[in-house]
């Protein structure tokens, strides 16, 4: 590549040898995290993300305010450059505080023990096994990715439409689902530990009502609504009415499948309590390839909105699979007896 490219491309490698360093810090986090949530410690692993998030937005508005540099483009966060440190340091030394944090609260509370090297600990073995099932996961997620972006068309406004509007959508996703999902799951691990069947599946029917109920008005907020979202929260500055309009299409197709999302996420929960990788792994296949299909026959009718609804509709069904799935391995309830049965 020549000109801009190359720069883009220069310029995208130096960040990325920063940013890679927060990999460390968020497996260090999600490790004391599991521990702090196994006692039933939920506090401060929800909320030391906080400070990750104010340590980034300081390092931002230092960037704003700082008369050293001279222009915030591609040109000045050339690696070394002022705008280079503030962009990489600030949200990496987030990270960082946000799991040393976590990390002291479960020393403090007896939560985490002292590490020891033993590669051939059970355990080890153990977790080196299913998690060659949870990588396939996270490879076919990556895949289907790619081929979205693709079909994005990087450049037209579209990809940067599409990715501002997948990160409105996990908004609610994050506060409702995942805080359920959070707290439900050593509940889950410990009923399936003790091979109580019946408690598992009340604390999954429990998790999964209240997944769904707390999903259902921010899908239809969200849909009927995008437009005004996407202008609140994107509408300002270089933002253009054209950008907020294909940001609002994208969001309002994904927006559709955000109950689907978040119930497909707690689901698999139920399969990961038992130490069954290998399912969600080839579930996940099904519903990525069900993405790509839909995606590359919608995106040409109806463009961004076609790419969100590909989304939405492959995780719906790909719910009401794995819901399936999951009450014939370990006799939880299915999917009509979640919606109709009372609290």
């Amino acid at each position: 590549p020549a000109g801009d490219a190359a720069q883009f491309h220069s310029v995208g490698t130096a960040l990325t040898r920063v940013f890679l360093l927060q990999i460390f810090f968020y497996g260090l986090n999600a490790l004391a995290a599991a521990a702090l949530n196994a006692r039933g410690k939920f506090f401060v692993a929800a909320w030391a993300p906080v400070a990750a998030n104010l340590v980034a937005i300081a390092a931002l508005l230092a960037i704003r305010n700082d008369a050293g540099i001279a222009s915030i483009d591609l040109a000045g966060a050339s690696a070394g450059s002022r705008l280079y440190w503030w962009f990489t340091l600030g949200p990496t030394v987030g990270i960082a505080i946000m799991a040393m944090i976590v990390v002291a609260a479960a020393i403090r509370s007896g939560a985490l023990p002292v590490p020891r090297f033993a590669p051939g600990h059970e355990a080890v073995r153990g977790l080196t096994r299913v998690s060659s099932w949870a990588i396939g996961y996270i490879a076919a997620n990556q895949i289907a990715l790619i081929v979205v972006k693709n079909l994005a068309e990087p450049g037209s406004g579209r990809l940067d439409a599409y990715a501002k509007a997948m990160t409105i959508f996990q908004l609610p996703h994050g506060l409702l689902a995942v805080t359920i999902a959070t707290t439900a799951t050593p509940l889950l691990a410990r009923a399936a530990a003790q091979r109580d069947t019946a408690a598992f599946g009340s604390q999954f029917a429990r998790g999964a009502r209240q997944t769904v109920f707390f999903t259902v008005a921010p899908s239809f907020v969200l849909v009927a609504l995008a437009e005004p979202v996407v202008r609140l929260a994107l509408g300002w500055g270089a933002f253009t009415d054209d950008a907020v309009e294909s940001t609002a299409r994208a969001l309002s197709g994904l927006s559709i499948g955000l109950v689907g999302f978040s119930l497909y996420l707690f689901v698999l929960r139920g399969f990961y309590s038992h130490g069954d990788t290998r399912t969600p792994f080839l579930i996940n296949c099904a519903e990525n390839a069900l993405n790509i299909v839909l995606a590359v026959l919608l995106v040409g009718r109806f463009d961004v909105f076609g790419l969100g609804l590909a989304f939405a509709i492959a995780y719906l069904v790909s719910a009401i699979v794995a819901l399936e799935v999951l009450h014939r391995s370990h006799g939880t309830p299915r999917l009509g007896a979640l919606l109709t049965a009372r609290q």
